[in-house]
């Protein structure tokens, strides 16, 4: 009977109240392989310990965590996810668990600054090439050579626009767009 791995019971019995991190070597798909948990991200020099100690294989990383639904613990990573019959193989070997309800999946995207911020920085471009576009064009430059309240509400409107864009309400500024157009396009609606 192989030793049992009371590390890696510990771990998978924390991983029944909080999430946990593992790595999967998986050296040949529905039975052999080596799990690491931890707390913390798996240090790669055990993964590679754990790799060459296989003679290579393939990596896994992710979080396992308890589903509550479920009762199952889960390893989820954002990538294609581990078999779950090499995880309960490994499992029963290592931990001495062949009960353990489990399963694998891959997780949903996680959102990153970078990507809201490349949101927002789209938006911005759009609302600006936009307003550009409206104040370049010949209707508003035949409204502002009318002059009087005519060209300054076209030049009050204009501002109030780059306002909304440095808050950043976006939503404002459409609105207020479609206005600036409305008016270049048709100037004695300001009378």
């Amino acid at each position: 009977m192989a030793k049992i791995d009371k590390d890696l019971v510990g771990a998978l019995n924390k991983a029944k109240t909080k999430q946990m991190h593992f790595a999967l070597v998986e050296k040949k798909a529905g039975s052999e392989g080596t799990l690491i948990v931890y707390k913390d991200p798996v240090p790669q020099a055990k993964i590679t310990e754990a790799q060459d100690a296989l003679g290579g294989g393939k990596i896994y990383k992710g979080r396992c965590f308890t589903d509550p639904a479920t009762g199952e613990l889960i390893f989820e990573t954002d990538t294609d996810p581990p078999s779950v019959a090499t995880l309960k193989a490994v499992i029963r070997r290592d931990a001495g668990q062949s009960s353990l309800k489990l399963n694998s999946r891959k997780g949903k995207p996680k959102v990153t600054i970078d990507d809201v911020m490349n949101v927002v920085t789209d938006r911005e471009n759009k609302v600006k090439k936009r307003l550009d576009d409206i104040t370049r064009g010949d209707a508003f430059k035949r409204s502002l050579s009318l002059g009087g309240i005519v060209a300054d509400t076209l030049k009050k409107q204009e501002e109030n626009i780059k306002k909304s864009i440095e808050r950043q309400d976006f939503k404002k500024a459409e609105k207020e767009l479609d206005d600036l157009k409305k008016l270049a396009e048709n100037p004695t609606d300001a009378m």
